[in-house]
């Protein structure tokens, strides 16, 4: 088995912050329907720019996505 994920720093090319957001912006429909966040929460003008000033200013680390791959062989 193998687990893959992204995972990257404030001093790293940050395209894990894009993907991230990304995803933020496609869902926030249905995060809005299911009451997971207000309407209008998250402005796909600005969102990018304020988790990537987050990240930035606290330090952080983001871990993006993951994926799990399995292999066996037949006897």
């Amino acid at each position: 088995m193998a687990l893959r994920a992204l995972i990257g720093g404030p001093c790293d090319d940050l395209s894990y912050v894009d993907l991230i957001a990304e995803l933020g912006i496609t869902m926030a429909p249905v995060m809005e329907e299911q009451g997971v966040i207000s309407r209008g929460e998250i402005d796909p003008a600005t969102f990018r720019e304020n988790m990537l000033a987050e990240v930035q200013r606290l330090g952080s680390l983001v871990v993006g996505r993951s994926e799990i791959g399995a292999w066996s062989r037949m006897p």
